[in-house]
């Protein structure tokens, strides 16, 4: 299976900074500012920026479509160049041309709740607007709350932070906090709980 495609922007940073979020520890032990943590069909999954060789970066893309222009920005956790055992975000809006302003981008985060998406992979697809989360197992299956049937009853997904950054590739951090079904597009899924993300965001240079 392809993976969607994005133009993928990593910075890293030498030094992790301790959190003291008690809530948080209850289920996670995080002692980092970025991080991706979830229970994946019982299994906790924790990667975070600046351990374990793991770093955050944020991606931007899109294309045409026959609504206009899907544009991505996305929220990355990733090893190096190897897709197996990362995962992510992606916010996805559409606007009537290839937007190219910083302000138009911006407009696509916002504190509150947020509808689940689906990723427009050529220029005769229509997709949706909204979130989509992603992880990639072990086995370098990608699992995504937009493959079919991406049905995400009960799901939710809410960004609860959206502050300033002085990062040199990203100008946001964002914080949320999610439940979904992913699947592998093959008829299989996974329930994912207590997923939280802290991470860069809002690429637009």
């Amino acid at each position: 299976m392809k993976y969607p495609i994005y133009l993928v922007l990593l910075l890293l940073v030498c030094f992790a900074c301790t959190k003291d979020d008690t809530a948080e520890k209850q289920d996670f032990d995080i002692t980092a500012d970025y991080y991706f943590a979830a229970i994946v069909d019982g299994e906790t999954m924790l990667i975070q920026h600046s351990i374990e060789g793991y770093g955050n970066g944020v991606s931007r893309g899109g294309l045409p479509t026959p609504n206009g222009f899907q544009q991505s920005q996305g929220m990355i956790f990733i090893k190096g160049l190897t897709p197996n055992n990362s995962a992510g975000a992606v916010i996805l809006k559409y606007f009537p041309d290839m937007p190219l302003e910083c302000s138009q981008m911006d407009g696509m985060f916002h504190t509150g709740s947020y509808p689940f998406g689906q990723t427009s992979l050529s220029t005769e697809e229509t997709g949706k607007e909204g979130i989509v989360v992603y992880c990639v197992d072990a086995d370098g299956v990608y699992w995504s709350s937009d493959l079919a049937p991406a049905t995400q009853s009960g799901s939710s997904f809410k960004i609860t932070e959206y502050i300033d950054s002085t990062d040199t590739y990203s100008t946001k951090i964002m914080k949320a906090n999610f439940n979904c079904k992913l699947y592998d597009g093959k008829g299989h899924s996974k329930t994912l709980t207590k997923g939280e993300i802290r991470s860069k965001c809002l690429y637009c240079y």
